[in-house]
């Protein structure tokens, strides 16, 4: 998304904008979501989500097949995945929590189990050759 924005723009600032319509609604709708998240059904709810998020690429992938993706696009899906990921959260930890009890809570919420893990894949596939990008594409 980022190599898009400034390709199209050239400006880095549009660039960290996109970033922050990410993580906006975690400010605006963070603690509401999180409370919700005690009453929601959790399984259903996680559902929703992931298909919402996966809708929302769906129509990103449709738009660039179609070369009709425009920069506003990937900020009105930055923020509704925002707000995906803001509920998926608190979803997630109180989901990891019944199915590992509280005395493994620690451990079973580090790791690939988090958002914070997920870097980790994307990060070793660059650098790893044959298994996708590596340093010497650069």
């Amino acid at each position: 998304m980022a190599v898009f924005v400034y390709q199209q723009t050239a400006s880095p600032f549009l660039v960290a904008l996109l970033t922050m319509l990410r993580l906006l609604p975690m400010s605006l709708f963070g603690a509401f979501l999180g409370a919700a998240a005690d009453w929601l059904e959790r399984h259903l709810a996680l559902i929703v989500m992931v298909l919402a998020q996966l809708t929302t690429s769906l129509v990103l992938l449709l738009l660039a097949y179609a070369d009709r993706l425009e920069v506003w696009h990937l900020a009105v899906a930055s923020f509704l995945n925002g707000i995906g990921w803001t509920a998926d959260n608190p979803v997630r930890r109180v989901m990891i929590g019944e199915a590992v009890g509280v005395e493994a809570m620690g451990t079973a919420s580090s790791g690939p189990t988090t958002r914070a893990g997920c870097w980790a894949r994307p990060l070793a596939a660059f650098f790893s050759p044959g298994l996708g990008w590596s340093a010497s594409s650069l």
